[in-house]
């Protein structure tokens, strides 16, 4: 029996003012989308299955508000709204500062909090790294860990000749 693939075509919008979408969010989300990403999409239209807001309390004035989550139609319109979103820097709607992302499962975003610790090692070396499921490492040939503590072990066995570098503008940084 084959195992059911995640559905990776979720984005999650951080930062946009409850009930700037109105009543209908996906009309709202097809036409101001493109404008802040400066892109275009098939049809000069993203295709969007559903749109809501976070099934949490709606907040009070003053309160941060709830994510706006999307289902996309086509992998390829993700595809046009994340890269320029990572590219563009912060998105701004009526001074609002707007982030987009996509949108993980409980178990994902647990899972990769696990790593944080060792995310801030690697790159105080200047090691790149990527992880979609497992943390990918590249230094010395590429080089997988499920575990926190696998990467530990590596970290703690490179040679002590290897430099630590502060981060800058130009070192690898995390990417998904």
């Amino acid at each position: 029996m084959s195992q059911k693939q995640p559905d990776l075509s979720y984005q999650r919008i951080i930062g946009l003012p409850e009930g700037e979408e109105g009543t209908n969010p996906v009309s709202f989300l097809k036409t101001w989308l493109p404008k802040p990403l400066n892109t275009e999409f098939k049809n000069n239209q993203v295709k969007i299955e559903r749109a809501h807001r976070a099934l949490t309390r709606r907040p009070a004035p003053g309160e941060r508000p709830r994510a706006l989550i999307l289902k996309l139609h086509n992998f390829q319109d993700k595809a046009h709204i994340l890269q320029p979103a990572r590219t563009t820097g912060q998105l701004v709607y009526k001074r609002h500062n707007i982030s987009i992302f996509e949108d993980f499962s409980v178990a994902v975003v647990r899972k990769r909090q696990a790593f944080g610790s060792i995310k801030k090692r690697l790159c105080e070396r200047g090691i790149s790294f990527a992880y979609p499921a497992t943390l990918r490492v590249q230094h010395d040939g590429v080089k997988f860990f499920k575990q926190p503590e696998e990467v530990e072990i590596f970290l703690d066995n490179l040679s002590k000749s290897t430099p630590i570098v502060s981060p800058g503008p130009n070192q690898p940084r995390e990417t998904d």
